[in-house]
Order: structure tokens, then C-alpha cells, then sequence
């Protein structure tokens, strides 16, 4: 359950950075433009339909698997945007670090959570299907 919130709350992040940003700049609909929104909601979307399926009791590895390649995404990203926000270049206002630190104890909470979901299906003699 935990991961399916996260999940959401990420794909959430990632459609009003969008409206955010397409507000401002005017987003023209070329297809890189498309294509990089739509590769921004890969990782959300895994962990959404990942986590669904490992709720559900769905037979197979197929869940964890998304779960798993979706806690890496979140992982770089997370560590990513970290250590690009809180650079903080001449005369530029302090970066907000609570924001920082939450999302990187958010990152490593859906870790923890899917390293756990992998290992219980490895464990599961239903995944052997």
C-alpha cells in the first residue's frame, strides 16, 4: 500500500510540474516535448501498476519486477535532483532543504518497501507458475 501511494503522489508531482511548466513556457506539442513527459511518467506508472499487482495476489514475478525497476527509478531521480538543488550558485537563495531531505527519506522508504516485495515473491512457491 505504501508503494501505491508513493506511486500516486509521484505521478502527481510529475502532471503538475507539467502544467506548471507548460503554463510558463507555453508547451508546444512537438513530439520530443511529448515523449519526454510521457518517459517522465514511466517510473509512477511502474510503481502504480507494479504495486497493483502485488496487492492483488497476481501469479508471477511480473509485479515485483515493475516494483523493483520503479523503486530504481525513483532512486536516481530522487538522488538526482538532490544533488542538483542543493548546489546553490552565487547570489542564489538558499535551497529549501527539508524539501531535499523528505524526498530522499521518501526514496529510501519505497526502497525499502520494494526490496521487501521482491523478496517475498522470490520466497513464494506461487511465483513459480
Amino acid at each position: 500500500m505504501c508503494l501505491l501511494t508513493i506511486g500516486c503522489v509521484w505521478a502527481l508531482f510529475v502532471v503538475w510540474m507539467f502544467l506548471t511548466l507548460a503554463g510558463i513556457a507555453e508547451f508546444a506539442w512537438t513530439l520530443s516535448g511529448i515523449l519526454y513527459w510521457v518517459g517522465m511518467l514511466i517510473g509512477p506508472v511502474a510503481l502504480i501498476v507494479g504495486s497493483g499487482l502485488v496487492l492483488s495476489r497476481y501469479p508471477g514475478m511480473s509485479g515485483a519486477i515493475l516494483v523493483a525497476i520503479a523503486c530504481l527509478i525513483l532512486t536516481s531521480f530522487a538522488l538526482y535532483n538532490s544533488v542538483v538543488g542543493m548546489q546553490q550558485k552565487p547570489l542564489q537563495a538558499p535551497p529549501t532543504y527539508s524539501f531535499y531531505a523528505m524526498m530522499l527519506i521518501v526514496m529510501l522508504l519505497a526502497d525499502i518497501a520494494g526490496l521487501r516485495v521482491v523478496r517475498q515473491r522470490l520466497r513464494s512457491p506461487a511465483t513459480m507458475h
